[in-house]
């Protein structure tokens, strides 16, 4: 009898507790993640739109209702393709946190409804479509703008992704100058790193370029006697991209950096301008991720 008495337990629960032992042993507990739009005030609401309200949201924190439709329609497929990625537990993607209405009428005021009503067309237009490639659903990497051609995933995380390729964006021509004196720089890489040893005699011949990936991103820089990997030589001098050109003018070091944000996935300025002139939203996200399928999730 007592080695019954487990089974007998579970057995209750199911019967009292039906869907949360569905939702538990079913996989789907990561449908919370959609569910935190819900508010104790509001009615229960369908899960479909529950997904449209989420990317709606999104939408109108990261995507500019003035735009393209076509651009508008190009994010509300990769939102959605995120929202079911991170279901699945797959993402690597920060979180991207919806607006709920109430923060979307603060807003956009009196232009609520009419923001309101191009994000909803974006949804329903492209409903249930996401982005496969091959059999899985991919991670919809993005950036601000490019330096003119975007990455190849090894050149930033050092592994092949298939759909994540270099390819030419010529509308991305955005730059921005940094500038330091060489002893600014020089505690700068202090702060960081206190033992390095560089003089401010001779900095401009302690500053190398060691690898550059083949879309003009800095990889590795050395300065004096310290090596500086991607990642931290963004941080120490607060610089927005790492496809930088680097020049010297008396006791000043300038960086001149060319777009903004890694360079790798599809880039939103080019996106935008891609739609401007007459392109759709498939044609745009099969442009910047390579041999994809964009199909409705339920297919």
């Amino acid at each position: 009898m007592k080695q019954i008495t487990p089974y007998f337990l579970i057995l209750f629960c199911c019967l009292i507790f039906p869907p949360v032992f569905i939702t538990y042993f079913g996989g789907h507990s990561n449908k919370d993640i959609l569910l935190r739009i819900n508010t104790l005030e509001q009615e229960p609401i369908e899960y479909d739109e529950l997904l449209k309200e989420q990317i709606i949201g999104i939408l109108a924190k990261e995507v500019d209702y003035k735009e393209s439709l076509e651009y508008v329609k190009t994010n509300a497929v990769m939102i959605r393709t995120y929202l079911l990625r991170r279901q699945l537990g797959q993402t690597n993607l920060l979180e991207l946190i919806p607006l709920n209405q109430h923060q979307m009428k603060e807003r956009f005021g009196d232009d609520y409804e009419t923001a309101y009503k191009i994000y909803e067309a974006a949804v329903q237009s492209t409903q249930d479509e996401v982005i496969y490639y091959e059999d899985a659903l991919i991670e919809p990497v993005y950036h601000i703008e490019s330096g003119g051609k975007t990455r190849d995933a090894k050149d930033y995380y050092e592994r092949e992704i298939g759909y994540l390729k270099a390819v030419d964006s010529p509308s991305d021509v955005k730059t921005k100058q940094t500038q330091y004196t060489i002893e600014q720089a020089i505690d700068l890489l202090k702060s960081s790193f206190p033992e390095i040893i560089i003089s401010a005699q001779y900095f401009e011949q302690q500053v190398q370029i060691v690898e550059l990936d083949k879309s003009g991103y800095i990889k590795k820089i050395q300065f004096g006697s310290i090596s500086l990997n991607e990642k931290d030589f963004l941080k120490i001098f607060g610089l927005v991209s790492s496809n930088v050109e680097i020049s010297f003018n008396g006791d000043k070091i300038n960086f001149l950096q060319k777009g903004e944000g890694s360079g790798v996935g599809l880039s939103q300025n080019g996106a935008k301008e891609f739609a401007k002139k007459g392109s759709t939203y498939k044609d745009i996200l099969n442009y910047y991720y390579s041999e994809i399928k964009i199909k409705k999730n339920n297919e």
